[in-house]
């Protein structure tokens, strides 16, 4: 015999701001930090490392905010 589960899952449009919010911050933040990275870059590989990881993350929170607004889409009926 299969276990049966019932949930309910809410999602409102604050949700979807929120990650919108998330999403244009690091957008905004990208370019600013490439502009430190190519000001840096006198002072050494380590320093533009440092940076292009700082980089990395944000644009990773950028990506993954997208995707939570896909998935919450996804979930939410039409």
């Amino acid at each position: 015999m299969a276990n049966a589960f019932d949930f309910e899952l809410v999602a409102n449009d604050q949700v979807t701001a929120t990650i919108h919010r998330i999403d244009e911050a690091v957008k905004k933040l990208v370019p600013q930090l490439d502009k430190t990275r190519d000001g840096l870059q006198l002072g050494g590989n380590e320093s533009v490392e440092g940076l292009d990881s700082i980089n990395d993350k944000l644009q990773g929170m950028g990506q993954f905010a997208r995707e939570g607004v896909q998935f919450i889409g996804d979930l939410v009926p039409h």
